[in-house]
């Protein structure tokens, strides 16, 4: 039993699979249905607790003391991908400036004052 007379005379498994392909392409591609990023944005921390903000601010300082310009700047990297609040992204801002001339002193201050630190 044909439910179209024509799949009697031709095979439209071929024609079946490129339109079934063409629309999934479309679905993928322009309305993003694989999207992973807007379902993992859902399951990452975009902000700061204020814990882990406490952290990060410790680790910058025990870098600075060591003197560890790769680390810090791989830490300042990873805190750029947070949503900071506008005074801790001057900081982070002044940090970066300060580690471009290897002022590991002042980044040591401007850590402690981020923490309320003096």
């Amino acid at each position: 039993m044909r439910l179209i007379p024509l799949t009697e005379i031709y095979d439209l498994t071929m024609p079946g699979y490129s339109i079934s392909t063409a629309f999934m392409l479309i679905a993928i591609f322009r309305y993003r249905l694989l999207d992973t990023e807007t379902l993992a944005r859902e399951y990452v921390i975009d902000e700061l607790s204020e814990d882990m903000r406490k952290d990060a601010f410790q680790a910058i300082i025990e870098i600075a003391h060591n003197m560890d310009f790769g680390m810090m700047e791989y830490l300042l990297q990873d805190l750029k991908s947070y949503e900071l609040s506008p005074e801790d992204t001057d900081i982070v801002k002044q940090i970066e400036g300060m580690l471009v001339e290897l002022d590991w002193d002042g980044i040591e201050k401007a850590a402690k004052a981020g923490m309320g630190l003096k």
